[in-house]
């Protein structure tokens, strides 16, 4: 009873339990006779018309009706999207058969064919694995002094990198970032000390298996906090790594169908005069974004109201303003700030309250007038479903950098459509842009640079008010590392110099 796990974790096998099953197709149908699952001897369909096959380092691939190999992963979004099922089968009984089916084939390295369509899995990836782990930790000034009202002055902030090849010499770059650098060298430490023995030698394709193995190696000290940061450096160079093994970009590789979206330009504010603050909304408008966040929370609810009315006046009725309190009020202030704002069509308020303070968030649900974002800081999955079951969002902010990475981002937002509730996303919009182009309840990607860009090789791409996701492997993040280096402050390398 060798149990198999598929990578979105829901679907749970048994070997036994598949052969049991593929002797119930045998007898349910028309489409049965084309089905094959057989790990050792992969079956292909119409083999003398479809193209060449792909080299046999690749992921592992899916011939569709003649046309040109795709990736499994992307085979199987389709099947569950309904695309296949309804241009392709036949029977269209066979469609939930097949899911269960090819999940578990990814698994063991079989092959399934429905009618013409043929999964099978190069016998690499079976073998492949981790064979380095690369983590370093940065202190970066920042050109300009930032401010909002939790941090204050905001003048460097930490990065940690992590690199992860496998036996092919493929990487996958993750990260993740602290304000001020505090906290930077415990993420990296959790990294080096707990995770790095984790990872060695481990399939890097099995990335829902690994990132419960993290979440359960370091939940009696983690269950979010630090242990979420350091995860969510693993979690995104694992994603990457799988995107430049199917050669799909990252917004592909999670099922997603266009590569535009919607952003913001999200302005660290809060102390400028003004005149600066409006010659700032100009030079985003002429970077071409469509809407714009600012930073709320002075010490004088009064001058709040005069910054975001001047801010409307120069950007006019219908142009989306959002504002952004960072957690600076307690309820009674946020009702009441909420009332005084209301007059400026704000698209929403985000972050009035602390992120515990699920009553108070609850009562703005019911009072407020403005619409509440709210989520760069929870730091785990659980803390976003007490907040949407026993408090009150209108939009989910997940951050992937500080959640625990990109599966547990897609988990919230798919946690977010069930609610009926669209996500938006925190940071990092180099990797938010692909997660938010794979998910249908998308709502504003946030675009600010807070001091990467000037590292980042090929910066995202605006035009017309969105965001495009570039169309190549993994998330497309390459940083000047050489660049960073006058900047290190720690390193780790599984590579013995």
């Amino acid at each position: 009873w060798t149990r198999l796990i598929s990578r979105d974790g829901h679907h749970v096998f048994s070997i036994n339990f598949i052969c049991r099953f593929r002797r119930v197709l045998a007898l349910g149908g028309s489409w049965s006779s084309s089905l094959c699952f057989d790990a050792k001897h992969p079956h292909i369909v119409d083999s003398a018309s479809r193209g060449p096959e792909p080299d046999d380092g690749a992921f592992g691939y899916v011939y569709w009706h003649g046309a040109d190999w795709i990736s499994p992963y992307r085979f199987v979004s389709e099947l569950v999207g309904g695309s296949i099922c309804h241009s392709c089968f036949s029977d269209r009984r066979a469609c939930g058969a097949l899911v269960g089916v090819a999940k578990v084939a990814f698994v063991v390295g079989s092959a399934v064919s429905v009618e013409r369509i043929t999964v099978f899995l190069s016998r690499e990836l079976n073998s492949m694995s981790i064979v380095e782990i690369h983590a370093d930790q940065y202190r970066v000034p920042l050109q300009t002094v930032l401010s909002d009202s939790t941090h204050g002055e905001i003048s460097d902030f930490g990065l940690i990198v992590v690199r992860l090849v496998d036996e092919n010499g493929r990487v996958g770059l993750g990260y993740t970032y602290t304000v001020n650098t505090i906290g930077a060298g415990a993420v990296w430490k959790i990294i080096e000390s707990d995770l790095a023995p984790l990872l060695q030698g481990a399939d890097p394709s099995a990335i829902d298996a690994l990132w419960e193995r993290m979440w359960w190696h370091l939940h009696f000290v983690g269950r979010g906090g630090m242990a979420s940061f350091a995860m969510a450096a693993v979690d995104i160079a694992l994603w990457d790594l799988q995107g430049h093994r199917e050669s799909l970009a990252l917004w592909r590789l999670l099922g997603g169908r266009r590569s535009e979206v919607s952003a913001y330009a999200g302005g660290i504010d809060l102390d400028l005069p003004i005149e600066n603050l409006l010659s700032q909304a100009e030079m985003f408008l002429d970077q071409g974004f469509h809407a714009i966040k600012m930073k709320v929370g002075r010490d004088q609810l009064s001058e709040d109201i005069e910054r975001v009315r001047s801010m409307r006046g120069l950007l006019g009725p219908n142009f989306p303003l959002m504002a952004d309190a960072n957690m600076r009020w307690n309820i009674d202030q946020a009702v009441q700030a909420v009332d005084a704002l209301s007059k400026f069509d704000l698209h929403w308020l985000e972050e009035p309250l602390i992120p515990e303070d699920l009553e108070g968030h609850q009562r703005l649900g019911r009072e407020a007038k403005i619409p509440i974002a709210t989520g760069e800081n929870l730091h785990s999955v659980h803390e976003f479903e007490h907040l949407m079951n026993y408090g009150h969002v209108d939009f989910p902010e997940p951050d992937a950098a500080t959640l625990g990475g990109i599966t547990p981002w897609i988990r919230v937002a798919k946690l977010a459509q069930s609610k009926g509730l669209p996500v938006t996303s925190h940071g990092i919009h180099d990797v938010h842009v692909h997660l938010l182009a794979a998910v249908p309840n998308a709502s504003y990607l946030e675009v600010h640079g807070f001091g990467l860009e000037r590292f980042i090789e090929r910066r995202v791409q605006l035009t017309e008010g969105k965001a495009i996701a570039p169309d190549i492997p993994g998330h497309g993040v390459k940083l000047d590392l050489a660049g960073l280096m006058g900047y290190r402050e720690a390193t780790y390398s599984s590579v013995k110099s």
